[in-house]
């Protein structure tokens, strides 16, 4: 929503700029002045990026500012229908950035820093380019790191960001860099690095119910040794393309032995459809977990320490693989670990935890050291579930069987695959078509 504000006199477009009202809550935007000479911004140069952000979040942007630049200059502030702050040098900041209105900021290859509290949060549309970000989260009691967006669209594209963290988070609210609240969060040719030394829970991004996620070329990797992390945490849309995720974590069991008490996935959708393509992953429990919503994979490579490439507990959801590479995988991550307790399938895909699953898998090849795909049976969670495999193919090296067909789920075995219903554990409910089941 807009709020107008339009000038017929130069003098009275100035005037407003000079004022700083542009920044109140009831006007978001403006009109230029209908004459043809005025002056269109308001540029203010700040020796501190504190006093900057003191400044803004009052209202009143100028007033410990000067009107010049020099070498100690750290950044440039400048409204007009929005406001636009460039680093200058290399900044840090122990305050937050809160505001309402349009954002852009352009880390011009410098590197921003903050400390133990959110640096910015957004209720309007934001773009942030070009740098390198640090969050030192040690000594946090926020669960965001560095932007909280709440608005229409945030962009970042070409920016480098680095969260360290000492414990905090939990499986189902991670301590997050990114949180998107709602809107489009858009991530262009950007890196994300994580790391917890103690018995942290975090993500690089987490996606709320109402928010989605588009991103192209992102790096994303935590080492997390300790806690239930992900890179990408999500209750919302997912749609990745030609990205590289990697998440490092032990896999061990809690105290009792009833739970996990650390592993890592690159993603883990709570809600929401996940769409990749061309991307490559890794998690000491999966590469990627779906618990709600439909998966789209089209080329890739997505491993897996104990569930594999790929785990889905999508309840009455279908879910689409094609041209992929799904294995199980060694453990990753210097110095991590298996306690032995926690447990393996040694798969690369699982299917289990819902009911009433459609798999649809064309042109896939699957490595699994114990059972390459497992469709898990429970009398009460796991059953009819149903694998459409055609054009496929998997190791014949697997210590139990090619397919652990439990209980009441199914297999069709379309065309062109390099097996047939002799991999199943159990010789039951399959049958054998000469169809292609590339469905999406």
């Amino acid at each position: 929503m807009f709020y107008l504000k339009v000038f017929n006199k130069a003098i009275d477009y100035n005037d407003f700029l000079d004022s700083n009202d542009l920044l109140l809550p009831n006007t978001s935007y403006i009109v230029e002045t209908m004459e043809s000479v005025y002056n269109p911004l308001f540029i203010k140069y700040y020796n501190s990026l504190d006093t900057a952000i003191s400044d803004i979040n009052s209202y009143n942007i100028g007033k410990n500012a000067t009107n010049y630049e020099t070498e100690d200059t750290v950044c440039q502030v400048i409204l007009d229908n929005k406001l636009r702050i460039t680093l200058l040098n290399d900044a840090s900041t122990s305050k937050t950035l809160n505001t309402q209105h349009q954002l852009d900021i352009n880390l011009n290859n410098k590197v921003l820093r903050g400390a133990n509290n959110t640096i910015i949060t957004a209720n309007n549309n934001v773009s942030i380019t070009n740098g390198n970000i640090y969050c030192d989260m040690t000594n946090a009691s926020s669960d965001t790191a560095f932007l909280l967006f709440n608005g229409e669209t945030c962009h970042l594209t070409n920016v480098t960001f680095n969260t360290i963290t000492n414990g905090g988070g939990t499986d189902t609210n991670p301590l997050t860099t990114i949180r998107t609240i709602s809107g489009l969060l858009d991530i262009n040719n950007c890196e994300f690095f994580a790391t917890d030394s103690s018995n942290g829970s975090i993500s690089n991004v987490y996606v709320g119910e109402n928010a989605k996620l588009d991103g192209t070329n992102i790096q994303m990797e935590f080492t997390a040794p300790n806690g239930i992390s992900t890179n990408i945490f999500s209750m919302g849309d997912i749609t990745l393309n030609d990205s590289n995720l990697q998440g490092f974590a032990n896999h061990t069991a809690n105290a009792a032995g009833t739970n996990y008490a650390s592993l890592s996935r690159s993603i883990f959708s709570m809600d929401g459809n996940v769409t990749l393509s061309n991307c490559t992953m890794y998690g000491t429990h999966s590469a990627v977990t779906v618990r709600n919503g439909e998966l789209y994979i089209d080329g890739g490579e997505y491993n897996g320490y104990s569930h594999g490439g790929v785990y889905l507990g999508n309840n009455n959801c279908n879910s689409y693989i094609k041209n992929a590479s799904l294995n199980d995988v060694p453990m990753r991550g210097e110095g991590m670990y298996d306690d032995g307790v926690a447990g393996t399938n040694g798969a690369a895909m699982y299917i289990g935890g819902a009911s009433y699953m459609n798999v649809y898998v064309n042109n896939c090849n699957f490595y699994g050291k114990i059972q390459p795909i497992v469709i898990k049976y429970s009398a009460s969670s796991s059953y009819d579930n149903h694998l459409y495999i055609s054009k496929s193919t998997m190791n014949t090296d697997y210590t139990r069987c090619g397919i652990r067909n439990d209980g009441a789920n199914y297999v069709t075995f379309g065309a062109l695959n390099t097996f047939d219903y002799s991999v199943l554990e159990n010789e039951r409910n399959y049958e054998t078509t000469t169809e292609i089941y590339e469905m999406n």
